[in-house]
């Protein structure tokens, strides 16, 4: 291929981090649990739900509600579910963008504008871009009147402006939640989803005072009432993601009712953006989830360090997690020591985990049995490896030489794979990396004809086909564009590129 022809691809930093925070997908509770055998009040209005309400989605309906030591109730699957299937659909009671994101998404369906165009400001605010006169509509009826004439003066006020940036988060979600339910300061009819949020279990250590708040409640009741709510925002409210990338908080009652936690979910959340609405919820199957399984999705990142995972469990939603990853990484956390990864130890993590590029990649859809990982891998899930080593290939892959970042790559894929479950988005995005990573490095080479230069085409198609697998189960999600038309597009330059030296 001509040299003129060429296209350097650009890799996205590694979405890798050690703090809770940063990487937890959603910020769900486990909720009350009752001394007395009979169903609340809650769990009725829950299963009704399940059976006759669209407001989460005709697929929730092959789930049911079954008794849980701990949680109170569990989600189990009414079929199997196959790999990528939708399990429940929620919409949101409220969402909020990110402070960073203002003016660059609609404040109501949170979509960028397309094809280079630009979002219409409200002309009374300036504070609230919309992608149309529908999406200004919707907000507008929702809740924007209510808050349109006070925004401005409200985010310039020492007040507002002093909180923290998930203090702010939930002021605003508050304000607007506040003006939805409480339209004339009144105590409202009580709707079934905020029924349900009201029957999650409050944070450890709830705010004792309202954060400050655009609108202004006369009636204790109203006040009171709100301040419950308030106490269930810590560790009930989700982040919002595209692609793994946070752009916004939201409040989606049924998800946090339904759905525990696992380390080794079975079940991941997407986000659906739609112009005219707020952003719907999915609950997607990673791997084949047999009728009568509990369906989980993960509080925090998995591959978070143990340590960081069980403190930020314990701490936010207020229980220890007793996945096959807990108990096995609990059992080897006293015996770790931080050493760097050996030849021989990275030989030994690409042999178990069937990441030999010479051989045609193997999808998995069982969880592994970690007892089954040999004790000279046991080092690899010391707290500093993971990031040391996701850094380094970060930091070599956007260099000027993308050829150096290939032998950290594949090793970061290994212990994905060791860590993660089957078909985890992060997996997938990660070979997409370093897919793009091979391609880079192939451009490099100025003859591209050398048995080496095959290899990192071979390479880069290897990567591309485990991205292409498991992005393609993660499925169509957050802003256009993203992993999947990036695949298409690699795909594309590489068949080129196999047409012209064949």
């Amino acid at each position: 291929m001509d040299l003129s022809d060429s296209v350097l691809l650009v890799t996205q930093a590694t979405r890798h981090s050690r703090f809770a925070r940063d990487l937890t997908l959603v910020h769900l509770s486990k909720t009350r649990v009752y001394a007395s055998g009979t169903p609340s009040c809650a769990v009725l209005q829950v299963a009704s739900f399940l059976r006759t309400n669209s407001w989460i989605g005709p697929d929730s309906l092959n789930l049911r509600l079954d008794p849980h030591a701990i949680s109170r109730n569990k989600a189990v699957a009414k079929i199997e579910f196959t790999p990528g299937s939708v399990i429940a659909v929620a919409q949101p009671l409220t969402t909020a963008l990110l402070p960073v994101e203002k003016e660059q998404r609609c404040d109501l369906c949170h979509n960028r504008p397309q094809h280079n165009g630009r979002l219409l400001k409200c002309t009374g605010c300036a504070s609230h871009w919309y992608c149309d006169v529908q999406c200004q509509g919707v907000a507008w009826k929702a809740h924007h009147r209510k808050i349109c004439g006070s925004y401005s003066r409200f985010i310039a006020s020492p007040a507002y402006v002093s909180l923290s940036v998930q203090d702010k988060m939930d002021s605003l979600l508050l304000s607007q939640l506040c003006v939805e339910i409480f339209p004339s300061d009144h105590l409202p009819h009580r709707p079934s989803p905020l029924a349900i949020f009201e029957s999650l279990i409050p944070s450890k250590s709830p705010p004792q005072q309202l954060p400050p708040m655009l609108v202004r409640l006369n009636s204790p009741d109203a006040r009171n009432r709100l301040q419950d709510l308030y106490s269930r925002f810590g560790n009930n409210n989700f982040v919002l993601h595209s692609h793994l990338v946070s752009f916004g908080h939201g409040i989606y009652p049924l998800a946090s009712r339904l759905f525990n936690h696992s380390c080794v979910p079975n079940a991941a959340v997407r986000y659906s953006l739609m112009r005219g609405r707020p952003p719907s919820m999915e609950v997607i199957a990673l791997r084949t989830i047999a009728a009568d399984e509990e369906v989980c999705i993960p509080y925090v990142d998995p591959a978070l360090p143990f340590g960081d995972r069980e403190r930020a469990l314990n701490i936010i939603y207020g229980f220890s997690c007793s996945c096959p990853l807990c108990h096995f990484q609990r059992a080897i956390a006293p015996l770790l020591s931080d050493r760097d990864i050996s030849p021989q130890n990275r030989q030994h993590l690409l042999e178990f985990t069937q990441c030999l590029t010479h051989v045609s990649h193997t999808h998995q859809d069982t969880l592994q049995d970690f007892s089954e990982i040999p004790a000279s891998l046991h080092s690899l899930f010391h707290p500093s490896v993971l990031p040391r080593l996701a850094e380094s290939f970060s930091s070599k892959s956007h260099g000027p030489a993308p050829e150096s970042a290939l032998h950290d790559g594949l090793a970061l894929l290994a212990l994905y794979r060791l860590i993660y479950p089957p078909n985890y988005p992060q997996i997938g995005l990660h070979a997409l990396e370093a897919a793009k990573t091979a391609w880079n490095a192939l451009l490099s080479k100025e003859s591209r004809e050398s048995a080496y230069d095959k290899q990192l085409l071979e390479l880069a198609i290897w990567y591309l086909g485990i991205a292409r697998h498991i992005v393609g189960i993660v499925g169509k999600e957050g802003d256009a564009g993203g992993p999947l038309v990036e695949i298409d597009f690699l795909s594309e330059l590489i068949n080129k590129e196999l047409s012209t030296t064949a």
